[in-house]
């Protein structure tokens, strides 16, 4: 072969080389570009959505605690707007999910909003429970000073009564059953006061164990009324002892529904956690399967 033939025929294969090696870089480009845009138009914005979700989801939760625990109305407000925030970014990844076709993401979103929505009506029977509680502290406050009012006015026309007996010289038989009226209603009015107490306390402590310790107090109030009932013999005093009769089954009545309340209160509160806790779970794996996508490509 000639010289002239031998250098043509060099040329040549370093062009279809450089052809080849060409091609492949642009095959690459092609394929880097192809990689890029699905980060930019899928994986990235899957990943921050589902950020967002757990993000607000957090809020949310942490707001609602709040409000159980205080009852303040701003933790309410709150929480209801981050809920809203969840819903609305749920919808951005059920769109995204539809738009880049991407099947985890719906999948993940769909059980989130499911989730979400159930969240939403526990948070609305937590405010529901919450104002009920509320409604019957009031009517525990009312009863009670009706209970307190009567037994004291009971108990200051029985020491009229000893001053005046004393001073007209009763028998001994009189001025002990008169004693005995007094010991009496103030034990009521002591039963009283630790009923009171017992449900403050129980509130203050968050214990409904200490309301259903001083419940059976209840039944020993009726049996010293009892024995109050045979030697009450004048008709306004008899008036005002059922009267703290009444209010006394009225308060303990009262009690219970508050501890009715509570607990309910206390379980819709763990079934918040549970189903935030699968929003939370469906927004890390989504997040997860994004950072993975993003991964794998940038290592392509």
């Amino acid at each position: 072969m000639k010289l002239s033939a031998k250098i043509g025929s060099g040329f040549g294969a370093l062009i279809v080389i450089a052809c080849i090696l060409g091609g492949l870089a642009v095959f690459n480009m092609w394929k880097v570009r192809d990689i890029a845009k699905q980060m930019v138009n899928s994986n990235v914005p899957a990943v921050a959505v589902a950020n967002d979700v757990e993000r607000y989801s957090l809020s949310t939760m942490y707001e609602f605690r709040g409000f159980q625990f205080t009852e303040e109305v701003a933790y309410k407000e709150r929480g209801l707007k981050n809920l809203g925030e969840v819903m609305k970014y749920l919808e951005d990844a059920l769109k995204l999910a539809r738009d880049q076709d991407i099947p985890e993401l719906a999948d993940a979103a769909t059980e989130a909003q499911k989730k979400a929505k159930e969240y939403g009506e526990l948070a609305e029977e937590t405010v529901r429970l919450l104002a009920a509680l509320d409604v019957e502290r009031s009517k525990l406050a009312e009863i009670a000073k009706k209970y307190m009012s009567e037994a004291e006015a009971f108990l200051h026309g029985q020491e009229e009564d000893l001053k005046n007996e004393i001073t007209e010289g009763a028998d001994a038989a009189k001025l002990k059953e008169r004693a005995e009226k007094i010991t009496l209603i103030n034990s009521l009015i002591d039963y009283g006061n630790a009923a009171r107490i017992a449900n403050w306390q129980s509130q203050a402590q968050r214990d409904p164990k200490v309301i259903e310790a001083a419940l059976p107090n209840f039944d020993k109030m009726e049996e010293v009324a009892k024995q109050l009932d045979p030697i009450v013999r004048k008709a306004e005093n008899r008036v005002q002892l059922q009267a703290v009769r009444d209010s006394g089954l009225a308060y303990k009545a009262s009690l219970k529904e508050l501890l009715r309340i509570w607990n309910q209160n206390v379980e819709v509160g763990v079934k918040r956690g549970a189903v935030a806790a699968v929003v939370l779970e469906e927004a890390q794996k989504t997040a997860a399967f994004g950072m993975k996508t993003v991964k794998d490509g940038a290592g392509n």
